[in-house]
């Protein structure tokens, strides 16, 4: 539990996860704090970058997408906390 959510995390069975991208629920995100220093760290720890860090400063938001190792999409965002 975090800020009154809750993530839940269940072994993998012997089968390899499908994908997350276009499936029902296609990926997650979460808001990070100094949006483009954690993805040269991540970049740097050879995390799998799917869309680079960019800014869209027609909505004040900056944004990044991520991969992990079994395929699941991970949107990372600066801007949208009180929005």
């Amino acid at each position: 539990m975090f800020n009154g959510n809750e993530i839940d995390f269940l072994l993998a069975t012997s089968a390899a996860p499908a994908a997350t991208k276009g499936r029902v629920i296609d990926h997650i995100g979460f808001e990070v704090m100094n949006l483009e220093a954690f993805m040269k760290n991540l970049a740097a720890e050879g995390v799998r970058v799917e869309s680079p860090y960019r800014e869209m400063p027609n909505l004040d938001l900056k944004v990044a997408f991520i991969v992990d190792p079994v395929g699941t999409r991970i949107e990372l965002t600066e801007g949208l906390r009180g929005k």
